[in-house]
């Protein structure tokens, strides 16, 4: 194999996420960013992966990448469940993260389980945080969440 094949394969194999195909947290440090960042992650994905299996988590992680990627080509998984996309304006990433969240919650597939059981996802619900930088995208992202937990315990 030639060395330029060779440095290729590398590159990609650290920047490309092997399960969504979305660019990886190694991706985004070498990135341009643009000024405004917003981070997205699941709600109760942990708990669906205890009762149901990983293979519907992954299946949630998938169509996530996919929908993401439809709105927006920034998308970076930065690690299980936590994806980040960059947008110019606050504008722009309250209007993407819309769309988002409605085509997720159109989502309605039968699914079936590691243990063959048949499982329905009826609409994938997300936190999400924007913000001029990773960090505070991620701070809004965690606010949002304990938002909803509180929420959700009423």
């Amino acid at each position: 194999m030639d060395q330029k094949l060779e440095i290729e394969l590398l590159r990609e194999a650290l920047t490309i996420d092997d399960l969504t195909g979305l660019y990886t947290r190694r991706a985004y440090d070498f990135a341009d960013n643009l000024p405004v960042h917003v981070s997205i992650d699941h709600v109760g994905l942990h708990d669906i992966n205890e009762k149901y299996g990983r293979g519907i988590g992954d299946w949630i992680l998938c169509r996530t990448a996919d929908v993401i990627s439809q709105h927006n080509s920034h998308v970076y998984r930065m690690f299980s469940d936590r994806y980040v996309f960059q947008v110019l304006s606050f504008d722009a990433a309250q209007m993407t993260v819309n769309k988002i969240k409605q085509d997720l919650s159109d989502v309605n597939d039968e699914l079936k389980t590691d243990e063959n059981e048949h499982y329905i996802v009826s609409g994938i619900q997300l936190y999400y945080g924007i913000g001029h930088s990773l960090n505070a995208a991620y701070e809004s992202s965690n606010r949002d969440k304990q938002a909803w937990k509180m929420q959700s315990k009423k």
